[in-house]
């Protein structure tokens, strides 16, 4: 199945994500310490019924760290 990698910017923090196959779409988060390509042969086989969105979550993979700390107050 093939991939696509794709970047999404917001508040100067780029988030790279995985998007494969057609259907119903589908967030996958992966754990803390590692990237969403870690889950690869989960991906594909979700990819067959679902348009799935995989991505690094900031600080992870090939997305960028946030400059500050983030809470819950903004």
């Amino acid at each position: 199945m093939d991939n696509k990698e794709q970047t999404f910017e917001t508040d100067n923090i780029q988030i790279k994500y995985t998007s494969m196959g057609k259907g119903k779409p589908l967030l996958f988060l992966h754990g803390g310490g590692v990237r969403a390509l870690t889950y690869k042969k989960n991906l594909e086989l979700l990819s067959q019924r679902y348009h799935v969105i995989a991505p690094d979550i900031p600080g992870f993979g090939k997305s960028s760290v946030p400059e500050e700390l983030w809470n819950f107050e903004k």
